[in-house]
């Protein structure tokens, strides 16, 4: 199982950009005003595992993520929903949330309470090619790109209707294709 967060913005920078003449500058009509914060964003949460993947879960007020927050998302979210399921390897990468003491303290009773193999593979984030979900957050945020102008709950719906349309023979590639890049990445590093 691949698991990761993601934050996912309105533009790429928060900023739009009008281009007027200098004599303009400062006419009401083009003085353009922009939300609070000057751009949506959501964080969300998911986890792909073979051919299958988690419900994707949102934290609309975080812009960033704790330790402790990422201990309650996969506690309460993501591994009740798999292990009835499946054998688990729980794979994350080695970002600041996902490998302090606290968490790996808690994947240590994981261990014995839901019989999961828990793997911190040590690699920086947004390694996209050693794990999966991050290609599938790469697809999603290309497939953001193309919504104009909306309202937060519309930008809320077009995230989930990104990740719903993120096919089961896709999930199966990629998790398949890391697979056996990982095992390489082992074997030449020794492991």
């Amino acid at each position: 199982m691949f698991t990761d967060e993601s934050m996912f913005r309105e533009t790429a920078n928060g900023i739009d950009y009008i281009i007027r003449r200098l004599d303009e500058r400062y006419e009401k009509e083009f003085i353009h005003q922009c939300k609070q914060a000057g751009w949506q964003s959501v964080m969300v949460h998911g986890a792909i595992f073979g051919s299958d993947k988690a419900s994707l879960y949102f934290q609309v007020d975080k812009r960033c993520i704790k330790a402790v927050d990422y201990i309650e998302v996969i506690k309460q979210q993501l591994i009740p929903n798999l292990v009835k399921k499946y054998k688990l390897i729980y794979q994350c990468d080695n970002a600041s949330p996902h490998s302090t003491k606290i968490t790996k303290a808690e994947f240590a009773t994981w261990r014995y309470i839901h019989r999961i193999k828990v793997q911190i593979i040590n690699q920086l984030p947004v390694r996209f090619f050693l794990n999966s979900i991050e290609m599938v957050w790469a697809t999603m945020k290309r497939h953001m790109r193309y919504y104009k102008k909306y309202t937060f709950e519309e930008f809320i719906t077009h995230v989930q209707e990104a990740w719903d349309s993120v096919s089961s023979l896709t999930i199966k590639k990629l998790t398949a294709s890391m697979s056996e890049k990982n095992q390489q990445r082992q074997a030449a590093c020794g492991g």
